[in-house]
């Protein structure tokens, strides 16, 4: 089923034309280099497209748009939609999901937590999407010179923490080896570690403050964040992978309609589940994210008590 899926999704891009991309907001490296790398395929394969973006692309990744033409409104017809890194169609936002209902869609993504809703849906159990859009390249016999292959590395990098995230044997030989071959192709590991390492002087001091008020209870270390206008997915990779003895981190940060939660996890622990059924999200066994719409002292109680009967489940069985 994954290989027709996968040969449909490659048929119908030969096929068509006047494509449409995105991706979801609150867009993280691997939603913005898959998307950008997309685009660069159907130029090569001179399909007319457009990469569509709602916020502003963050000035360290500003060097992959180089050349690339951003929409920003969308009154422009084009007669397919391609989605990427998106578990569901709505995560675009309200704007592009109400333009894409009646175009044909295809969804490209990785998260376990797929609800596959469109007319194309090509998820793999893969490290990331950019993966995913380097198996499309190479299936189409793309050229993958060397601003292609550091797109499609830092898409693969920056979804997998530079290869930490927890992977089984197979899945890490099988990116070990993408890797590998995107370096030979030119792809520039050491501007992408460096990029995705190192922070400035101010968004360091802010990450420094709002982890000294994290708290740890019963193996769930959680932090409030009430500044809405920064990102909190790498902060919370940072608490994760720098913490031996927790299970579960959440941060949750307060927005004007609710609570953003980012969530993350070892082992067995299933916080994808947990957003999917619980807190109105998804993404993976251990890294997903949710939106509650409730204020932020019964957001706080209520993620904490589902977590905490779901590790005491876990423990019994």
């Amino acid at each position: 089923m994954v290989e027709q899926d996968f040969l449909k999704v490659i048929e119908y891009i030969k096929d068509s034309n006047n494509f449409i991309l995105a991706t979801h907001l609150n867009y993280d490296p691997d939603a913005l280099f898959s998307l950008v790398s997309m685009g660069k395929i159907l130029e090569k394969l001179n399909k007319n497209f457009a990469i569509y973006l709602e916020e502003e692309v963050l000035e360290k990744y500003k060097f992959a748009f180089s050349g690339v033409k951003i929409i920003r409104e969308l009154n422009i017809d084009f007669n397919n939609v391609i989605i990427l890194d998106c578990d569901r169609l709505a995560r675009t936002g309200d704007k592009f999901y109400n333009y894409a209902k009646d175009k044909i869609t295809i969804i490209i993504d990785h998260h376990a937590t797929n609800q596959r809703e469109a007319n194309l849906n090509l998820v793999l159990n893969s490290s990331s999407t950019a993966e995913i859009v380097y198996l499309i390249a190479k299936e189409l016999k793309i050229n993958i010179d060397h601003y292609l292959s550091t797109l499609l590395l830092f898409g693969i990098l920056g979804d997998t923490l530079i290869l930490t995230v927890e992977m089984n044997s197979h899945q890490l030989a099988v990116v070990f080896d993408i890797v590998t071959d995107l370096i030979k192709k030119g792809g520039d590991y050491s501007f992408i570690v460096d990029t995705l390492l190192k922070k400035n002087w101010e968004d360091f001091k802010r990450e420094i403050t709002i982890m000294s008020q994290a708290v740890f209870d019963e193996g769930i270390l959680w932090v409030l964040v009430t500044d809405t206008g920064n990102r909190i997915e790498s902060l919370t990779n940072t608490l994760n992978q720098a913490t031996k003895d927790v299970k579960v981190v959440i941060l949750f940060q307060e927005r004007e309609d609710g609570i953003k939660l980012s969530l993350r996890s070892k082992g067995e622990i299933d916080v994808g589940y947990l957003a999917k059924e619980y807190f109105n999200g998804g993404g993976h066994k251990n890294a997903a994210g949710g939106f509650l719409k409730m204020r932020t002292e019964l957001a706080i109680d209520f993620c904490l008590k589902i977590i905490k009967d779901y590790l005491l489940k876990l423990s019994l069985s």
